[in-house]
């Protein structure tokens, strides 16, 4: 209750002021992300230099029943459209934003694939508790590196930063139901600390506060809220807005080009993604019912 209450207080405090009051903390939050990445695979290199890497037979190359965790995970890390206007609206040259975005998500990808198959070859098979280096691959990856003095420190920091980000989502939430409620004054509450600012970020951060006070099992939560919720934000709601907003464009005959118009635009696109959704649905279900 009191880790959650630290929590809940400096978190509350950004979450009723604006994105870009939050410039020096999200610096601060990328540099310890980027050194405990950096750790991490330090790690992993070390225990595949001094122990040896797992013999491929004791791999296990793909574990079924764990897919709503891995999908779950890998939304949560990716799932950061919903703050992009926020986040991009103070940038100039804009020009920059495209390159910019494509680079980020391009290098992060590679280092969570690099990170995943050093992880898979350096403890994918061990067995054993993380009493002693190296052990078997834990739900939280690092508490691998209990054993391992100082470094062990810096990695069991690691979930905190995940947490630190909050206030920008909360930010984005709120700002998204005073644009959903109120929108002929939403523009003036969000630029302006008011009694309807710290209402809506009552509405988007104390159900959040509720949900950790209860809620015990992370990667459980992850696999709800990236599997359902993070599919609909990512694929569903968009794909649904391109079919109906396609369909309505073409009575008002556009004939200039949009210049912001996706390289893979094809109309078939978003059919497919939603039938891939449907498959993720029942996929997730079917995991989590058993």
């Amino acid at each position: 209750g009191l880790m959650i209450l630290a929590f809940a207080l400096p978190t509350f405090f950004f979450s009723v002021k604006n994105v870009q009051d939050s410039k020096l903390l999200q610096a601060v939050i990328a540099v310890s992300r980027i050194a405990t990445i950096i750790c991490l695979l330090i790690g992993s290199m070390y225990a595949l230099g001094e122990y040896g890497p797992v013999p491929d037979d004791d791999i296990r190359v793909f574990k079924f029943s764990a897919f709503p965790e891995l999908f779950g995970n890998v939304i949560f890390a990716f799932m950061y459209h919903h703050s992009v206007p926020g986040i991009l609206t103070p940038i100039r040259p804009s020009r920059k934003v495209y390159p910019m975005l494509f680079g980020a998500t391009t290098l992060t990808a590679a280092v969570f694939i690099l990170e995943s198959m050093l992880a898979v070859f350096a403890f994918g098979g061990r067995q054993g508790n993380c009493d002693h280096f190296p052990c078997a691959i834990q739900p939280l990856y690092n508490e691998n590196y209990l054993a391992i003095q100082g470094l062990n420190f810096i990695v069991n920091f690691y979930p905190v930063l995940n947490l630190a980000p909050f206030p920008v989502v909360a930010i984005t939430l709120r700002n998204n139901l005073m644009q959903l409620i109120i929108p002929d004054t939403a523009t003036h509450h969000m630029n302006n600390l008011t009694k309807t600012t710290f209402m809506f970020a009552c509405l988007s951060c104390i159900p959040v506060y509720i949900v950790a006070f209860f809620v015990r099992n992370v990667q459980q939560m992850l696999a709800y809220t990236g599997g359902y919720s993070g599919m609909a934000l990512m694929y569903i709601f968009p794909c649904w807005l391109i079919i109906v907003h396609r369909k309505r464009l073409q009575s008002f005959n556009f004939t200039e080009a949009n210049p912001f118009r996706s390289p893979i635009s094809d109309r078939r696109l978003p059919y497919v993604l939603l039938a891939l959704s449907a498959i993720f649905v029942v996929i997730l279900t079917y995991n989590l019912a058993r």
